[in-house]
């Protein structure tokens, strides 16, 4: 009797640890995958049936959000904040040569110790910026249909973060996409100005004085951008449907933030025009996720309220059933709608700032309800506030402040107790010592001239004599007076590789920051490489 007894304990036992196997063997096969596509600047009002039809007929199996806010005024803290759920206070990145705390556990890194494949293809995310938030390199370079092409094939689970670049300033319309500007811009003056958004990635705040009949002309550059990325989108879109991978993979499509088109007197965002702000036509984008059926709900909202980019990573781990840190500020928007309210933070110059040691200002918002609050905090002391009602004055034209104190007494009281809890990480400094010329020297290019994109055959690498197990710090510096920027970049082994460029992208983005200076150096120990100058040709 005691043996048939142990006999049946050690079945069921057996039994038990066979269905436990084959339900998380069932679980990992059938995991859902994320890809997070943003795009760069578009502000909400670009998505329309005469601009995108494709994302919109797309759209029409998407749950949606009707007001969706970026938190920032530049594409690093927003990304930031999409791919992690850290709000600009908490992460406290507000320009180049900053990262989060490394102490941190992400969600991204959350994933990848769940076996997920976590991968960013955009070049640009090798910088300070994107460092510990979890994302893999490995990949930065691959073309997403390629990238995409082969996770339908192999059927392994993944977190993708796609960029599309070509909506940001300049606003350079491809081919077919032309725009009449003669139409738009009566006298030499305003052509003047609007050529220059149209060939130029950086204008200061206050270097052209943009007028209001400039806004329309400008608005029309954008929006054949625009139209470009939706014929883009309907490839992407056929690819996402007909290799499977809509049934087992989450969309979102959202924006990083949008661009002032002149309604201020300027262009751009904090980054290309260091005039910074949280106003409506930088903070409000579009914003779309598509849910295989297998994970919606029927008490789902098809169209919800509002959210922001705080909610989208509490969002999505919820839909992957990953435990939420609580850390995290956001709410999942498809589950719980709430009232109204929003917080937002930027810097001045963004990526661009000009000493990033010494922000010159920090921009706050609040919204609750119908009342917006934007309080603006400069480094010599100075402060100013302005107070907007959204539902009387969308376009944010009558400053309030004056006149509402009893609103005004309620958001400053929450937004101060916002902005005391705000971060501002610090920004790497050159530990080294050791006089130029004295570190690693360089292989390829093997020394200063003038480039072409055919002579470099479309791919961008720097390499050096070293260590293939060592680390270094690649420090560059690119383009010159307001449209300067530079940082450093870690690298493992001799060589660092951009990936295979896009003639586009070098005569956008390469070309106009011409001429690049970059040194090397051993990351524990050694000095620098010669300066190396390089000038990018047409």
């Amino acid at each position: 009797m005691r043996y048939r007894f142990l006999f049946i304990s050690l079945a069921f036992i057996l039994f038990f640890t066979l269905v436990v196997k084959g339900v998380l063997l069932y679980q990992k096969e059938n995991r859902i995958s994320v890809i997070l596509l943003t795009v760069e600047s578009l502000r909400h009002d670009l998505v329309k049936e005469s601009i995108t039809p494709n994302l919109l007929q797309a759209a029409k199996s998407a749950h949606r959000s009707l007001v969706h806010r970026a938190v920032s005024g530049w594409t690093g803290s927003n990304m930031i904040t999409l791919l992690t759920g850290l709000t600009p206070f908490q992460a406290g990145v507000h320009t180049r040569g900053q990262s989060v705390d490394g102490k941190l556990l992400l969600p991204l890194e959350v994933l990848a110790d769940k076996g997920y494949q976590v991968a960013g293809l955009q070049g640009f995310m090798t910088m300070d910026l994107y460092r510990n938030l979890g994302l893999g390199i490995d990949d930065v370079g691959t073309d997403p249909f390629f990238w995409l092409t082969q996770r339908a094939q192999d059927k392994k689970y993944f977190f993708l973060w796609e960029h599309y670049l070509h909506t940001h300033l300049p606003y350079r319309p491809g081919k077919g996409y032309e725009v009449a500007l003669d139409a738009l811009v009566a006298d030499k003056e305003a052509k003047q100005r609007v050529e220059a958004v149209r060939t130029t990635t950086h204008i200061k705040a206050g270097s052209i004085a943009y007028q209001t009949g400039d806004v329309l002309a400008i608005h029309a550059l954008h929006t054949a951008n625009a139209r470009e990325f939706d014929d883009w989108f309907a490839r992407f879109w056929e690819l996402y449907t007909k290799s499977g991978l809509r049934n087992r993979c989450v969309l979102v499509v959202t924006a990083d933030h949008g661009d002032e088109h002149g309604e201020r007197g300027n262009v751009g965002h904090a980054s290309t025009n260091l005039g910074g702000h949280l106003h409506e036509e930088i903070v409000r984008v579009p914003f779309f996720i598509w849910v295989p059926e297998t994970l919606i709900k029927q008490e789902w909202p098809k169209v919800v309220d509002h959210s922001s980019h705080t909610d989208v990573m509490v969002t999505l781990l919820e839909l992957l059933d990953v435990n939420v840190p609580k850390y995290l500020e956001g709410r999942n928007f498809l589950e719980k709608q709430v009232p109204a309210s929003w917080f937002g933070m930027t810097s001045g110059g963004g990526f661009s700032e000009e000493d990033p040691a010494n922000i010159k200002y920090f921009e706050y918002g609040v919204i609750e309800g119908r009342w917006k609050l934007l309080w603006r905090k400069h480094k010599d002391g100075r402060e100013a506030r302005r107070l907007y009602h959204l539902g009387k004055d969308p376009g944010e034209n009558d400053d309030g402040y004056a006149l509402y104190r009893d609103q005004v007494a309620e958001l400053e009281k929450t937004l101060a107790a916002k902005i005391h809890t705000a971060r501002n990480r610090p920004v790497r400094e050159d530990a080294a010592q050791n006089l130029v010329g004295s570190g690693p020297q360089w292989v390829f290019p093997p020394g200063s001239g003038a480039y072409g994109y055919k002579q470099l055959a479309g791919r961008f690498y720097f390499e050096w004599q070293g260590r293939d197990d060592a680390n270094y710090i690649l420090q560059y510096r690119a383009g010159s007076g307001d449209n300067m920027v530079d940082g450093e970049l870690e690298v493992r082994g001799v060589k660092k590789d951009f990936g295979k460029l896009s003639k586009r992208y070098w005569q956008t983005w390469v070309v106009p920051v011409s001429p690049v200076r970059v040194r090397v150096r051993r990351a524990d120990r050694g000095g620098w490489s010669s300066w190396l100058e390089l000038e990018a040709m047409p």
